[in-house]
């Protein structure tokens, strides 16, 4: 098994199709890769519609699982655990995977032994006026700092990647992601994976597109968590994988 995708999911019906069939498209046959959902207690059609395709559809192994602690880094975890993969990818539910995406990813981690994980640049995609708009803020420097996979950065080392492939071995070496974070896991194990001596490697051949929000209120909610849980990073033995563009929002905040 050269491929393990892991998906985690909670309440993704209106994206876990067109998901699943982005990611089937990377494969010419499903011989060397399987498919993990890991899902949180859906309370929507999302396991109903991802479990009647992939019994009709499915040329490949597949597994659904269930995240009863309803955590993000739990159900990473349960898939990582669970993956036979040499090499292990963990899209969004209601992210997409542009063709050559896997591939290029193999390819790159084949190429640089001292690279762990491997991701593109991040298009931002939506649906509706509102999602429209918040499509503008999401793809500007403005709106989302200096994140460079969002504001089509090219080729080469970076802090961070989005939707990486990772090699599984970087599991066995740096751990699994933090259960006692509600939010920036990745950010935390990221941190842990450099200072390892891993790198992240951002190829800007490989494309993800992610649906941002779609309402206001939506996307205030999604902020105010992400906000609410950095202080997390700088406590005790969390103080890791903080950087310059997490605190900016902080300053405009501060003089009132």
């Amino acid at each position: 098994m050269q491929v393990s995708v892991l998906i985690v999911t909670l309440n993704e019906e209106r994206y876990i199709l067109e998901c699943i069939k982005s990611i089937e498209s990377q494969f010419s046959d499903g011989t060397d890769w399987e498919m993990i959902i890991v899902d949180g207690k859906s309370t929507d059609n999302t396991i109903k519609l991802a479990s009647e395709y992939l019994e009709k559809n499915a040329l490949y192994p597949y597994q659904i699982l269930s995240n009863d602690e309803k955590i993000l880094a739990t159900g990473w975890n349960i898939g990582i655990k669970a993956a036979k993969g040499e090499y292990i990818i963990r899209p969004d539910a209601h992210a997409i995977l542009y063709p050559g995406y896997i591939r290029e990813g193999t390819k790159t981690l084949q190429e640089k032994p001292e690279v762990g994980a491997v991701g593109g640049t991040l298009k931002t995609l939506s649906k509706g006026f509102w999602g429209d708009l918040i499509k503008i803020a999401l793809s500007s420097k403005i709106g989302v700092g200096d994140s460079s996979f969002r504001v089509g950065a090219k080729s080469g080392y970076k802090d961070t990647v989005v939707y990486g492939l990772y090699r599984k071995e970087v599991f066995d070496d740096v751990g699994l992601f933090n259960e006692f974070l509600q939010k920036h896991q990745d950010t935390e194990f990221h941190a842990r994976l450099l200072k390892k001596g891993w790198k992240f490697w951002l190829n800007d051949c490989m494309t993800a597109g992610y649906y941002c929000r779609d309402s206001i209120v939506g996307l205030a909610k999604q902020m105010y968590k992400i906000g609410l849980h950095i202080p997390d990073l700088i406590k005790g033995q969390y103080v890791i994988g903080i950087q310059p563009r997490h605190l900016i929002p902080f300053f405009f905040f501060f003089p009132y």
